[in-house]
């Protein structure tokens, strides 16, 4: 249902059901969240008296929401080390809109270091099977080539971290300056 066509009772109604749904412990925090917005956008603060609730009990699940998803990034970036930029993104979003602390999410900086590293030579391993595996009329190649030196850069890895030869180091090198 588009949200241009609430009126002021539909939107309350709705935002009663969501806030409901938070607390029972719906799952689907962000939507429910949005709900509640999306209605204060047209009814004002008012609405958080109407339906029963307050400022303090909405930021205590806004906290919650973005706990877990900040937790549910951490595991992503854990388990998914490729794909490492989009988690650490996300994560820092999460972070910064929970205003949460590292040790609340279950980390600190040494392990995020370590974390971003694995995912450094791992996206770094891929793009070099890529390249190898791809052929020099690939007008991506280059690119891939850019990306995995930045991930060695990035990383401090070394040709021989991420199972590269000097041949092939020398080769990319000046590949890209062409």
């Amino acid at each position: 249902m588009s949200f241009l066509r609430w009126d002021e009772q539909r939107a309350s109604e709705i935002a009663k059901e969501a806030l409901n749904n938070l607390r029972i412990n719906e799952v689907s925090f962000q939507i429910n969240l949005g709900m509640i917005d999306k209605a204060l956008d047209l009814l004002g603060p008012s609405l958080l008296v109407q339906i029963g609730t307050s400022q303090n009990e909405i930021d205590k699940f806004l906290f919650i929401y973005n706990l877990a998803s900040a937790q549910a990034w951490l595991e992503f970036i854990r388990n998914v080390s490729a794909s490492y930029r989009v988690g650490f993104d996300n994560l820092g979003m999460a972070i910064e809109a929970g205003g949460l602390t590292l040790a609340q999410i279950g980390t600190n900086e040494v392990e995020l270091q370590k974390l971003r590293i694995k995912g450094c030579k791992a996206s770094a391993k891929f793009y070099t099977t890529v390249i190898r595996e791809g052929r020099e009329s690939d007008i991506h190649l280059k690119g891939f080539k850019e990306r995995l030196f930045t991930e060695m850069r990035e990383g401090n890895l070394s040709a021989i971290d991420i199972g590269l030869t000097q041949v092939e180091v020398s080769k990319y090198s000046q590949d890209l300056l062409a």
